[in-house]
């Protein structure tokens, strides 16, 4: 196969890739499934082709499993329970649930009306696509019809206003918990953080 230096496309570009591998960051990947879903979206908004919800909201949820799975990530460095294979899977409500635990950690008692916000989001979403194959495949592995869990209408502008709003929320949730790491660091010895992993299959409680 010849290598990118070799090979240009019809438009004459070559796409560089970055050995995402050697400087491994979900949040850079979880940007980049955002901003391929806005793009999804504007060009749903413009052809009107109901098929392209499907990798629109994929790319969405994708961002957020990301998101939730580096706010884990991150909490990890305040706590030597260390959690390793138990957020490896794709359920968003167990994965909020666990982010959740660092949240209260941090910000004990704070529940401010973005955090409420975006559980009700994450909720909806995973209540549509609870193992992460919805969006992907027509059917799961039993034969039932994922569409049988997806409303039939769906507002494109609250939709993708509530997918934005969300990410915008984990995302500064991700930032804040890098800026403490590394001020704790400096002041603090062992923080400790007890995850939660009561019931972590049925849901946000």
């Amino acid at each position: 196969m010849p290598s990118n230096d070799d090979v240009k496309n019809a438009s004459g570009i070559i796409l560089k890739l970055n050995p995402f591998h050697q400087d491994y960051d979900r949040m850079l990947w979880a940007q980049a499934y955002w901003q391929s879903a806005n793009a999804i979206a504007d060009s749903l908004e413009t052809t009107k082709e109901q098929l392209l919800f499907y990798p629109m909201a994929f790319c969405y949820r994708h961002a957020f499993e990301l998101l939730l799975k580096r706010i884990i990530q991150v909490a990890e460095n305040f706590s030597d329970d260390k959690l390793n294979e138990k957020y490896t899977h794709h359920r968003l409500c167990d994965l909020w649930k666990m982010a959740m635990t660092a949240c209260e950690y941090f910000w004990p008692g704070s529940r401010p009306p973005q955090r409420v916000d975006a559980e009700k989001i994450i909720q909806e979403l995973h209540d549509m696509d609870p193992n992460g194959d919805a969006f992907r495949f027509e059917a799961d592995r039993g034969g039932g019809l994922h569409i049988n869990k997806i409303p039939q209408n769906i507002p494109l502008a609250e939709f993708r206003s509530d997918m934005n709003r969300t990410f915008e929320f984990l995302g500064r949730v991700v930032w804040e918990l890098n800026e403490l790491k590394d001020y704790q660091q400096g002041f603090y010895q062992k923080p400790r953080i007890i995850w939660n992993r009561n019931n972590e299959d049925s849901g946000i409680q």
